[in-house]
């Protein structure tokens, strides 16, 4: 039993001293363990040493002895060739994304974004609890390889109370651009949060939206599942600012866009005069729209849609196909669409409820493109018989209904005027936040309507498989495994076939 002491005393010291090596590289934040287990190494390599001196002696004399010098000399020798390719990477970082669908790569607009801090001092701290570190900093790394001499920090919102009150953080997974010494912050809940604040700090003039308000309009302070508040969170923390417009005032000569969401009350004559000056003036208007089923009370701004080349029809989209996704048929699941500088890089499914459509007349002034269109007939078909619809036996009648595909989502402009007309407003009610493709469909055209194309909406790309969730429970038994119970048994397995062969 003695014998095999010596084996036992070895294999606690290197395990010790293995796993102070591997907390060192892995988990530097956890210091007195680290310190622990090489303390506790180095009194046992003591203790070992008093105890078997006359051996580790007689040992240093064997050829054995010598052997194994001239193999460790020469692996040392390649770890420090290898720790030199290592660290030239390191400083001169490439990164390869295999990938089919580049989910670790960032879009043109975020690279573009980054590379515009190159002469800056830039660095990147997010205030997280230590456990969700990991999927907010393997985002930062991305925007890293885009400027190599950014730095990155992470901080327990736990375990530093003072540097959380210092910068003001308010909530798990904020993050702090500085920039040659200004401070800026976001929610890093994507690569759209990020990239927009980065497009913030290199344009800090906010873009100035009026929504015109009196006529029973999108309410964007209302946090019921048909308002409008979760919309103007997105539309403000996209560089954009936005104030109400009562159009019985002139219009500010400050305006990027007026929005029109959803009215239910008909527009005077004057204030059709208003809009029509200002879009000849090259303003820009967003319009969102819904069916009318109590008949359109909407004669007079009806006449100004035909005034820019489009039609409205007071119908409501119906598609077939919808129910096979899971929606239903006032719901038509959009998958496919147009060209346009709007949609560009723009993927995934959209939902438009309660959506009406349009037609777009021969002589339009505006030059008009359908960015969004239903699937063909028989599979969606634009209903005018609401009656049909309130009783659940919507058809198709020939000479009333119209056929799909359908225009529900337009884009236009005129010499220096844009417009956008959208045939659902409720596509981007608090209901629907979830569906994140129909926010980043709206500030798309957004963005372009005002001219600024730089801010166009993005979000990581969607993957076509299943993704495989891993608790935390896995990740620590991966790191035990990886770290410290497989590299032990290799060691081990090795010594034993080591010890075998000079046996022979």
């Amino acid at each position: 039993m003695v014998g095999y002491l010596k084996y036992f005393l070895i294999f606690l010291m290197s395990g010790c001293y293995l796993a102070a090596i591997a907390l060192a590289v892995v988990a530097p934040e956890y210091p007195v363990i680290i310190y622990s287990l090489l303390a506790s190494a180095l009194i046992l390599t003591l203790g070992f040493g008093l105890k078997y001196r006359v051996l580790i002696i007689q040992f240093f004399r064997t050829n054995l002895f010598r052997q194994m010098v001239s193999e460790f000399t020469g692996l040392f020798l390649i770890f420090c060739i290898l720790g030199v390719i290592n660290y030239l990477v390191f400083k001169n970082d490439f990164v390869k994304d295999i990938t089919s669908h580049k989910i670790h790569t960032l879009s043109n607009q975020s690279i573009k974004a980054m590379k515009s801090f190159e002469d800056k001092k830039v660095s990147f701290k997010i205030f997280a609890k230590r456990e969700e570190w990991g999927r907010f900093t393997s985002l930062l790394e991305l925007y890293r390889n885009a400027h190599h001499s950014l730095d990155i920090e992470a901080i327990d919102i736990q375990q530093d109370p003072a540097l959380v009150a210092i910068y003001g953080v308010k909530e798990s997974g904020t993050l702090v651009i500085e920039v040659d010494g200004d401070r800026f912050k976001t929610i890093a809940k994507n690569e759209l949060a990020i990239t927009n604040l980065l497009l913030k700090i290199s344009n800090p003039n906010k873009l100035k939206l009026y929504q015109v308000v009196g006529h029973n309009e999108l309410s964007l302070s209302d946090k019921n599942v048909i308002g409008g508040n979760f919309l103007k969170e997105k539309i403000e923390s996209s560089s954009f600012e936005i104030q109400p417009l009562e159009l019985t005032s002139p219009i500010p000569s400050d305006a990027n866009a007026i929005l029109i969401l959803n009215p239910q009350i008909d527009y005077l004559e004057e204030e059709i005069k208003k809009l029509k000056k200002y879009i000849s003036n090259g303003g820009a208007l967003f319009i969102t729209l819904s069916p009318q089923f109590n008949g359109n009370m909407l004669i007079k701004f009806s006449d100004f849609l035909t005034h820019l080349g489009v039609r409205l029809v007071n119908g409501i989209v119906l598609d077939r196909l919808a129910t096979q996704q899971g929606s239903q048929p006032s719901i038509p699941v959009i998958t496919n669409y147009g060209v346009h500088k709007i949609l560009e890089n723009f993927e995934g499914r959209t939902l438009f409820p309660l959506t009406t459509f349009f037609e777009v007349l021969v002589e339009a002034p505006y030059k008009l493109s359908p960015l969004v269109g239903t699937a063909p007939f028989p599979a969606s078909w634009g209903e005018v018989d609401f009656e049909q619809v309130k009783s659940g036996r919507s058809n198709y009648d020939e000479g009333f209904d119209y056929k799909g595909p359908l225009s529900i989502f337009l884009a236009g402009e005129y010499e220096d005027s844009r417009i956008i007309i959208s045939g659902s407003t409720a596509f981007v009610s608090n209901q629907f936040q979830g569906q994140s493709n129909n926010f980043n469909l709206f500030l798309n055209a957004l963005s372009w309507v005002v001219k600024e194309e730089a801010l166009v909406s993005l979000d990581r790309p969607q993957l076509k498989g299943n993704i495989i969730y891993i608790s935390d429970i896995h990740v620590s038994l991966i790191f035990y495994f990886a770290i410290l119970i497989f590299p032990f048994l290799f060691f081990i397995m090795a010594i034993f076939s080591y010890r075998k062969r000079l046996s022979r």
